[in-house]
């Protein structure tokens, strides 16, 4: 930086204001400023850039053949041409203590790969990680809207809380508003026991405890969506509240059903390619909506039926207790909560034959609901989750249903169809 002189201009609140006339550090071109004295001075953005990308640039040498150029950290290669590369690449391929052998988790058979960044899940081919897409997507761990908020919450009296979700801060704000014959609630300051399905101890905290104007108790829960734990840690919670003298209650806010993976067909016109969801996807996807309407606790199931076509919906249903009775369970015990199947309920509003279509269900049906399927002459069957007790999949399979569980239902898209890509001649410019 070069000081040449100092120069007095008139200043819009003091009179006068310093004006100082400097070299740009770049281009050496001479300009005035108002900016006080600072390590570096640019008569443009255009030459602090320069600079900054002048500082930025190194020299490369090339491994293979030592040509040598000039250019930015960031962009900086080992080699200077893909020629250049592909001769590393094929020397790293030839070292055997880079090889290892690999099993496919999707059909299990055994490859040589090389060696590198450690992947969770391997797969042999692109069919084979788009078949197996529901291993690897059982690791995504779910998250929802309302538990990415959190914070505190202060009463109307004062009292300060925290809250770990939306859907517990709605609750806070009910209780303090809305509900007139609410005595005083505060958080739950004790822990009820419930066991897993592995039989393992665990201890959960309630949300709220509730003292209303007719002097009962309440244990309040709220929820989003219910899960098999859920209904494990209520059926303690009621044996809990029935000692105390208490009662139990559930607040479910949302429910989103949870919507199968897409899949997509790949089709053709004279405008060119393009994809759409294929007929499994669009009935699978309607089958999974309609289950949240399902009262059952344990599990939320649907069954549409089609014409062998798949053009046609010929009937749905889903499973919940008897019409114009209570919406719940007659127990929480597995196998005893009484809900009429999805199946069953499906095909008493059935008005026309259904000899020959095809049953998109949720989850697997059971042995009793396989038998009326075979009377009724259903010819397939395509389900989502398998039922705790397979034998109603044996028992369709061995009277000929074409039985087919839904992640296995294949279709070439864009992305798994490797040839649309290798066929493509190689261009460089």
């Amino acid at each position: 930086m070069t000081f040449i002189e100092l120069k007095k201009s008139r200043g819009p609140k003091n009179g006068f204001m310093k004006k100082h006339v400097y070299s740009c550090d770049f281009c050496k071109k001479v300009f005035e400023s108002c900016v006080k004295k600072t390590k570096y001075h640019f008569c443009s953005n255009s030459c602090r850039t320069k600079l900054k990308t002048q500082q930025c640039t190194v020299n490369c040498i090339c491994e293979v053949c030592g040509k040598q150029w000039a250019s930015l950290k960031s962009l900086a290669t080992r080699t200077c041409s893909r020629k250049c590369g592909i001769k590393i690449n094929t020397a790293a391929s030839k070292n055997p203590a880079k090889w290892h052998n690999v099993t496919c988790e999707n059909c299990g058979k055994s490859f040589e790969r090389r060696k590198r960044r450690q992947s969770k899940h391997i797969f042999c081919s692109h069919n084979c990680k788009s078949m197996g897409a529901h291993i690897w997507l059982k690791d995504v761990k779910k998250t929802s809207r309302s538990n990415t908020k959190t914070g505190y919450y202060v009463t109307i009296d004062g009292r300060k809380y925290h809250y770990d979700s939306s859907y517990e801060l709605r609750r806070m704000k009910e209780l303090d508003y809305r509900e007139k014959d609410i005595v005083f609630w505060k958080r739950c300051d004790f822990s009820i026991p419930w066991i897993d399905r592995e039989e393992n101890l665990h201890h959960y905290h309630p949300d709220f405890f509730v003292e209303r104007a007719d002097g009962s108790l309440t244990v309040e829960e709220t929820k989003g969506r219910m899960t098999d734990d859920d209904v494990r840690k209520m059926k303690s919670a009621l044996e809990f509240v029935k000692q105390k003298n208490w009662k139990y209650k559930i607040i479910q806010y949302d429910n989103p059903p949870e919507l199968p993976l897409p899949k997509m067909n790949v089709y053709h016109n004279d405008y060119g390619t393009f994809i759409r969801p294929s007929e499994e996807s669009i009935f699978m996807s309607m089958a999974a909506t309609i289950a949240a309407r399902s009262t059952c606790l344990r599990k939320k199931v649907c069954a549409v039926f089609t014409d062998e076509s798949m053009q046609r919906v010929l009937c749905f249903g889903y499973n919940g207790n008897v019409s114009g009775g209570d919406n719940q369970c007659d127990s929480l015990l597995p196998g005893s909560c009484g809900c009429i199947h999805a199946e069953i309920n499906a095909l008493t509003k059935s008005v026309t034959s259904l000899v020959g279509s095809t049953c998109f269900v949720t989850l697997s049906p059971c042995f009793s609901c396989a038998k009326v399927l075979i009377n009724r002459g259903i010819k397939r069957i395509v389900y989502y989750e398998t039922y705790r007790n397979a034998s109603g999949l044996e028992l369709c399979r061995k009277h000929g249903i074409d039985v087919v569980k839904y992640d296995s239902v294949t279709e070439i898209t864009s992305c798994d169809n490797p040839m649309m890509i290798e066929n493509l001649p190689f261009t460089r410019s």
